[in-house]
Order: structure tokens, then sequence, then C-alpha cells
């Protein structure tokens, strides 16, 4: 799907009213807007490279007063959860147990509500009253500027990291592109766990796309034997061992977390693990749409993590000849 079709698909899952408010703003609110936020009985929201947008209904729209924005009823939020599952809410049900449905072949929505459970697991949501529809962005040359620092003298180790909103996933998806396509052609797979990278161009390219990201990765090294595996928002620590386990049999990653700075990649256990693991070569920190990232020397952060925390016998790396591993011996205090 290119841009217009994927902002047609966000906007045709809204009711009329608050689709209405969305498109009668200016051209250029809509067509950068990244997320369409509801909330039942709150003011409709919109962010994006604008920061947020409050729209009045009439083509209007506030940067900081939502008085006169349309407010979705729950019922508005219903039929907008509706449409998003393409009216099969119950084939939903995984997604929305971990808190979003996939739409349109590779969009993302999140949802919040009112969760049962059983046996400490979630087992099913229920009155849904907050939904954040995200907006996919293909954008060709976006990591053109990254590639050519990071990747000129072949394939790198590298974790990308910023805040939500920051572009990791763009930049993802045109880093398997750029990756899979003339000169380099490498092997690219694509651990899509929550569906959101299978948009990727590119021409020697595989997508494991629903897959755990546990399992997409072990199938992607049994079967396909890759160049490098992509991955989008790795957070738990099982991700991080399955992402050091192939590492230790040679594949290299280009993977993204949510890290909204230098400073966290030292106190976030997942981001202090990849530091500490002393595998990865290049930190890409990602400030925001429009900005240049920054780039980071992976032994530099390390040697840096060995200083701050090895003399305070905090520093939970564990090497032998097979794999690295990253085992968790306390917080950071």
């Amino acid at each position: 799907m290119n841009e217009n079709e994927n902002l047609s698909a966000a906007l045709a899952c809204l009711p009329e009213r608050l689709r209405r408010a969305i498109v009668l703003l200016p051209t250029e609110i809509v067509e950068t807007t990244l997320e369409i936020r509801l909330r039942a009985g709150l003011p409709l929201m919109l962010c994006g490279a604008y920061g947020l947008c409050f729209p009045d209904g009439n083509g209007k729209f506030s940067r900081l007063f939502p008085d006169k924005t349309p407010t979705p009823t729950a019922e508005e939020v219903a039929q907008t959860v509706q449409a998003l599952t393409d009216h099969s809410v119950y084939s939903h049900t995984d997604e929305l147990n971990s808190g979003y449905v996939t739409y349109a072949d590779g969009m993302r929505a999140g949802v919040a509500g009112r969760a049962g459970t059983q046996d400490g697991r979630i087992r099913s949501v229920r009155e849904i009253r907050s939904v954040n529809i995200r907006i996919a962005k293909n954008v060709d040359g976006a990591a053109k500027y990254l590639s050519r620092k990071v990747f000129s003298d072949g394939l790198k180790n590298t974790v990308l990291f910023g805040a939500p909103l920051s572009g990791k996933t763009t930049m993802l998806k045109d880093i398997a592109r750029i990756l899979s396509s003339y000169p380099y052609y490498y092997r690219v797979a694509v651990a899509d766990e929550r569906r959101e990278l299978s948009a990727a161009r590119g021409v020697n390219i595989d997508f494991f796309t629903g897959y755990p990201k546990k399992d997409g990765i072990e199938f992607a090294m049994r079967s396909f034997s890759p160049d490098v595996i992509l991955c989008d928002e790795l957070g738990t620590e099982e991700d991080c061992r399955e992402v050091l386990r192939a590492l230790g049999c040679g594949v290299r990653f280009v993977l993204s977390v949510h890290c909204g700075s230098r400073r966290e990649l030292f106190t976030r256990p997942v981001c202090r693990a990849l530091v500490e693991c002393g595998a990865f070569d290049r930190f890409v920190f990602l400030p925001g749409v429009g900005k240049e990232c920054e780039i980071f020397d992976g032994k530099e952060l390390y040697d840096e993590a060995v200083r701050l925390y090895h003399d305070r016998g905090v520093l939970s790396l564990v090497r032998n000849d097979a794999q690295r591993q990253v085992f968790t011996a306390g917080g950071v205090s």
C-alpha cells in the first residue's frame, strides 16, 4: 500500500462523524498524521510531525485547546474496533489480548479496555474505550544516510533506539529494502511479530509475519540461512535471549528498542543487556521525524558500561565459546 492508501484505510475504520472532522482539515495536517487517538468521552486527538492536533469538526484545529473538538462516544469506539477487525473481533482475540489489532495488511491500532484474566494471563479484553490507530509510512530513502554510515563496509549488528513516533519502524522498513536490493542483495529475514514490517519492499527478503519473535528467528535460521535478521520492538528478556543465542550462531541483526536517550541504554534492562553483550557494533539514536540520527560505537558503549558498573558488581555479562548470553544480576542502583 502507498501512503495515500494507508491513510484511506485508517480513515475508513472511523465512524462518519469522526472521519469527516479529519478530512476537512488542511491537507498538510491530514497527510502527515501518524496516529488517530479515540477515547470514549474525551476529545478526538491527532498526532504527527506537527505535534498534537484537536480538530473542531469544521476544517479548523487547535494545538492546545480541545473545547470544540468532537468527542467519540463508547458506541463510536466500538464501531471503530469492529471495522479494524473486519467485523470479526473473535478472530483477533490473541492480538486484542496483547493490546493491539492489525488492520489493512500491516498497520496496527492499539487498544485499551477491561481485561479478563485467568491464572495470571489475559484471556479477554472487553469494554474497549481507547483506540490508537497508527498510520504506517513507507519512506524510500529514509535510511539512506544511516545505511551509508553503518553498512557501507559490510553488515554490522545494529540497534535503533528512540522514543515512540521517532521513526524506528519506518527506518527498519527502508533498511530492509536497501539491504535486500541492489547492490547488496543480502539475504534478509524479517521477524515481524506484530505485522508492522510486512509492507517493506525489497528483492532478497523473507517475512515471518505474525510469528512470535523467538519462532520467527529460529525458523529463519533453520531454513533460510539469512545474512541478517530484522526485528522491531525488542521488549522482553526472552526476546533478548533469543537474539543473543542467534548472534552466537553467526547471524547478524538490525533491531529496534524503545529507549528515549543514550542514558537510558544503561538503565533499561533489555537495552543494557544489548550494550553489555558486546556483540552490537552500532547503536543509532533516532531523535524524531526530520531530525538527523546519532550513531554510537558499540565498543565504546560497552567500555562505558564496564567503567560504570563493573566495579560496583552489577555488570551482568557471561561469555563462552559458543555464544554470548546476558543474565540479569539485579537492577541498576
